[in-house]
């Protein structure tokens, strides 16, 4: 269920071309080759039985998603929220400052998740400190209003794209289809990071196949904690 009219074209564009590994640019463009069209066609009705509700809303607020949350739940069981993305939320909470309408929020999702016994996912934004750096590798403290989602989080994670800043391994090969998922706080276990693969045409995540090449990287070596 899709609240936004506006959100359900890109939406589905998107998932379209993730789910069917096909260029999302060909998708949009409708450029799809015979062959691509036809395992589209084949393979997309698969997602339509899927229990996916989606709240596009761009005047959402943190208030109505937890009553919208609450009441989804009540009608059929809640397996995951997923916010795209916290300091959206933000603008129109409580607070004098943005730190304090962020930790209003991520409070509020805290509270959510426990209640409704759900995991709940949040996107957030971070400030460029990062890009500062020569690696370019984020950190904890860049994410935009820490103090608070730091204390409520019981796990962070950082997606890390080398080839997004033109970076090259040792050998001096691109790292355009890699990725890093930077495990920087976790509650109850270890943290890390754990490397993946990364197709820009689809923007699909996978688990890289070639683990001899994952002990072997030229990759900046991740820091744990």
């Amino acid at each position: 269920r899709v609240c936004s009219t506006q959100a359900r074209g890109p939406m589905s564009r998107r998932t379209i071309a993730t789910h069917n590994q096909v260029n999302g640019l060909l998708v949009r463009n409708k450029q799809l080759s015979a062959q691509e069209l036809n395992r589209v066609n084949q393979q997309t009705p698969t997602l339509a039985p899927l229990p996916i509700q989606i709240n596009a809303e761009p005047s959402l607020t943190i208030q109505t998603l937890v009553a919208d949350a609450y009441q989804a739940h009540q009608e059929k069981p809640l397996h995951l929220i997923l916010i795209d993305y916290l300091q959206l939320l933000a603008h129109k909470a409580p607070g004098e400052t943005e730190n304090e309408r962020i930790a209003y929020v991520s409070i509020e999702l805290k509270n959510l998740a426990r209640q409704l016994q759900v995991p709940v996912l949040t996107l957030c934004q971070l400030n460029r400190q990062a890009e500062a750096r020569p690696d370019k590798r984020p950190q904890l403290a860049d994410l935009r209003g820490s103090g608070g989602i730091e204390q409520d989080a019981d796990m962070v994670w950082l997606l890390y794209r080398p080839g997004m800043y033109g970076l090259k391994d040792k050998n001096g090969n691109g790292l355009d289809d890699q990725a890093q998922l930077i495990i920087v706080k976790q509650r109850n276990g270890p943290t890390g990071t754990l490397y993946l693969g990364w197709n820009n045409q689809t923007t699909r995540f996978s688990d890289p196949q070639n683990n001899l090449r994952l002990a072997q990287s030229n990759l900046m070596p991740a820091t744990s904690q």
